[in-house]
C-alpha cells in the first residue's frame, strides 16, 4: 500500500517551515523599518509645524512702526493679518498675544481680518 498524499492540512516539510520562518522574519522586519521611517517623519513634520506655529505668533503681534502720518503698505498689514490667521488655521497650541493697537488699525482701514 502506498503513502497518502499529503493534504492541505498536513505537517509541513523542514524546508517549508524554515522558509515560513525566514519569510516571516523578513516581513516583520520590513513592516517594523516602515514604522520606524514613519514615525520619524511625522516627528519631523511636527517639529516643523511647531516652529511655523512660533513664527507666526511672533509676526502676528509685531506692531507696524512707520513715520509720524505715513501710511503702511497693504502688504505690510497683510503680512501680519496673514501671520495671525495662519497661526489660528494650523491649531497652534496656547494663546497669540493681542493685536497691537497700530496693526488694529490700519487692519481696520484695509478691511483684512485682525484675529
Amino acid at each position: 500500500m502506498s503513502e497518502p498524499r499529503p493534504g492541505p492540512f498536513s505537517p509541513m516539510t523542514r524546508g517549508a517551515a524554515r522558509a515560513f520562518v525566514v519569510l516571516s522574519a523578513v516581513t516583520m522586519t520590513i513592516a517594523l523599518t516602515g514604522f520606524l521611517w514613519t514615525a520619524a517623519v511625522v516627528n519631523a513634520t511636527n517639529a516643523r509645524a511647531r516652529a511655523l506655529c512660533q513664527f507666526d505668533a511672533d509676526l502676528g503681534t509685531a506692531p507696524l512702526t512707520l513715520p509720524k502720518g505715513a501710511r503702511p503698505s497693504r502688504l505690510g498689514v497683510t503680512i501680519i493679518s496673514d501671520a495671525r490667521t495662519a497661526w489660528h488655521r494650523a491649531g497652534c497650541p496656547g494663546r497669540l498675544g493681542p493685536p497691537d493697537p497700530s496693526f488694529a488699525k490700519w487692519a481696520a482701514f484695509y478691511k483684512l481680518p485682525v484675529s
